[in-house]
């Protein structure tokens, strides 16, 4: 399957599903709001999901996915803030290294999903 199609896959299944939700909600069976706290987490994790899917993972996708994550949970209150500043820096040093001691089986991972 091409990267186009999955993308378009991938998509039209988001889309369906919003709209089943607010079809539920419009006929009272389903009651759910779409600005839960941290909704705008979504825009940071959304797009580097999406770019995984279309171009592989990509050290720059995998950082900015674990950071939009652990923002949301940030505002869910499952770990506080000042937990958040502790271990951004310690997380992206263990990504980086992880990066370059399989270097080699992260590009021949990327090379054979494109």
């Amino acid at each position: 399957m091409n990267r186009n199609r999955a993308h378009s896959l991938i998509s039209g299944a988001i889309l369906i599903v919003l709209g089943i939700l607010f079809a539920l909600k419009a006929l009272g069976i389903m009651t759910f709001n779409i600005f839960f706290d941290g909704w705008w987490t979504l825009f940071i994790i959304i797009p580097c999901l999406m770019s995984m899917v279309k171009k592989g993972p990509a050290m720059s996708n995998l950082i900015g996915l674990g950071i939009g994550v652990f923002l949301l949970l940030v505002a869910q209150g499952v770990v506080g803030f000042a937990l958040f500043w502790k271990l951004l820096w310690p997380a992206i040093f263990i990504l980086i290294g992880l990066r370059l001691i399989f270097r080699e089986t992260f590009d021949k991972t990327v090379a054979f999903i494109r």
